[in-house]
């Protein structure tokens, strides 16, 4: 999905030097266009290793999951603009 990526972010605790965080990476991947989510989300899908969850809460934050238990990757897909990718980047 590289072309259709504008940022992509280290979040969650495992971002900070020091705290006390689970062993799982959070990433927040932000595409150029809102409209490159049902692609960037099929593309990733089929993939070998990485299980979907959706948007979980509505939030336009499409879920991935990858590894065993509390190890391994979070990786979340928004659009420009995504109010909790702000949140998060402002915390």
């Amino acid at each position: 999905i590289g072309a259709y990526i504008d940022e992509v972010y280290h979040v969650g605790s495992t971002s900070i030097a020091g705290l006390c965080a689970k062993p799982k990476i959070d990433i927040d991947c932000v595409l150029r266009a809102e409209a490159l989510l049902p692609q960037a989300v099929e593309r990733i899908k089929s993939q070998d290793g990485y299980t979907f969850h959706g948007d979980p809460y509505q939030d336009g934050m499409w879920t991935f999951t990858q590894g065993h238990g509390s190890w391994g990757t979070r990786l979340y897909l928004c659009g420009p603009d995504n109010r909790i990718h702000r949140d998060r980047m402002l915390f």
